[in-house]
């Protein structure tokens, strides 16, 4: 049980968090705090020189695109405008496999050209529901 922040537990949270690099949400487990309390407590500490700066957590590295966004943006020549209306019903745009892009308020009718591979939606309709790549910085 968290006795508040007595010495002992200050030293724990030090270790925990500049030595060990641990998350706020494991040092509240283990201290049986909740990860507010540890975040704020380690905001509100000065710089101690007995300890050395937090080590460093590796890095996630970052997902790649989906790739069927990706290759739309690299085939133009398929990127044919998206329809402006749908002539499917739910039933027909099924059993043909067409693109799922619905339009109305009710009832729905549905785009219905050929998918893109890989997506729920046609090349045209893809480019705008999906948000373009940008590159890195």
């Amino acid at each position: 049980m968290f006795d508040g922040w007595t010495d002992e537990n200050i030293r724990r949270l030090k270790v925990m968090w500049f030595s060990e690099g641990r998350s706020g949400g494991q040092i509240a487990r283990e201290l049986e705090c909740s990860r507010n309390a540890v975040i704020s407590k380690i905001n509100r500490m000065p710089a101690d020189p007995g300890f050395p700066a937090r080590a460093e957590r590796p890095r996630r590295a970052a997902r790649p695109a989906r790739a069927f966004v990706q290759k739309a943006r690299e085939l133009e020549a398929i990127a044919a405008p998206a329809p402006d209306a749908g002539t499917m019903t739910i039933d027909e745009v099924s059993g043909s496999g067409g693109c799922l892009w619905p339009f109305g308020d009710g009832p729905f009718t549905f785009c219905g050209a050929k998918k893109f591979p890989g997506a729920p939606y046609c090349a045209g309709h893809c480019d705008k529901a999906f948000q373009k790549m940008r590159a890195s910085p």
